[in-house]
């Protein structure tokens, strides 16, 4: 698979991801969360087989436990909990709320990857959080209060899987790294999946599910997490993120013209604080660029 530069596979990665809570909004209540990420996992891997040279990668000593974590903490937990919240709120608030992964990126990269913080970045991470407080102010006394404080546990983990990524050798490319978590997503979540839910692993299918999982492998598992790890393992983790967390507009837009929900003047200034911090990361990403650049 040709990829592009780091900074534009995040941006690509951004788009990509605004599909994820639109694809989780129409498949819940119709396939078994853990069957979903089992199935939709081991197809995104199916899309990997041809270009993977040595299968033993996977399984050596000092990789295993770390794809296994990156594979459940990356792609199990977050969708779980997704589907959850979906149940109380809507894709578009949860697409803003997860941009309060760029605050747990900048606090774990700072104390696990000592990855410099200056005062501009945590400006901009302000900017996010900002954004993120309006729409929880905003939905305090509603019905979807539930849901969006689950969303906020899904950035946690989103970042526990990429500190693990970030600690791995060099020599471990994006695309094996992105085979690796579609990969052990589908290997630890059919275990859970056996025991919580038995012959439904095999049940609920039909036309829709089936092309939602062939979407969510496709898109999701295989193209933007290639392109995303060709990102962090080139640039700084907190960057990265910060840029990423620009999909909400994009799931703003599908999930109004799709007739999911009408958007909400306060969802639209929660969004605009958190785009803004987001593309005030990019011009710090871009500025630090130049300057290894020149070095």
């Amino acid at each position: 698979m040709i990829t592009p530069s780091p900074l534009i596979s995040v941006w690509i990665s951004a788009v990509l991801n605004s599909l994820v809570p639109i694809i989780a909004y129409f498949i819940g209540g119709k396939l078994f969360p853990l069957s979903f990420i089992f199935w939709g996992s081991l197809t995104g891997f199916a899309f990997f087989v041809l270009s993977v040279k040595e299968y033993r990668i996977y399984f050596r000593k000092d990789l295993f436990f770390k794809f296994a974590g990156i594979g459940f903490f990356g792609s199990v937990l977050p969708i779980v909990l997704m589907l959850a919240a979906l149940e109380f709120t809507s894709p578009s608030n949860i697409a803003i709320l997860l941009q309060s992964e760029a605050l747990y990126s900048i606090v774990l990269s700072r104390l696990l990857l000592k990855e410099k913080t200056n005062l501009k970045i945590i400006l901009a991470a302000s900017l996010i959080a900002l954004g993120t407080g309006i729409i929880l102010f905003r939905e305090r006394v509603t019905f979807r209060w539930k849901g969006d404080l689950v969303a906020l546990l899904i950035p946690l983990f989103y970042q526990t899987s990429h500190i693990i990524s970030k600690k791995l050798p060099r020599s471990v490319s994006h695309s094996v790294l992105a085979s690796a978590r579609a990969l052990f997503a589908s290997l630890t979540s059919l275990p859970l999946a056996l025991v919580f839910s038995g012959a439904e692993v095999i049940s609920g299918f039909n036309s829709k599910t089936f092309l939602l999982v062939i979407l969510y492998g496709l898109a999701i598992m295989f193209v933007n997490n290639t392109l995303w790890y060709k990102a962090i393992l080139n640039m700084d983790l907190s960057k990265a993120t910060g840029i990423v967390l620009t999909y909400p507009a994009f799931t703003m837009l599908i999930s109004s013209f799709a007739g999911i929900e009408k958007i909400q003047p306060y969802q639209i200034i929660g969004f605009l604080f958190s785009m803004c911090g987001a593309f005030w990361l990019t011009k710090i990403s871009r500025n630090s660029s130049k300057c290894s650049s020149r070095r």
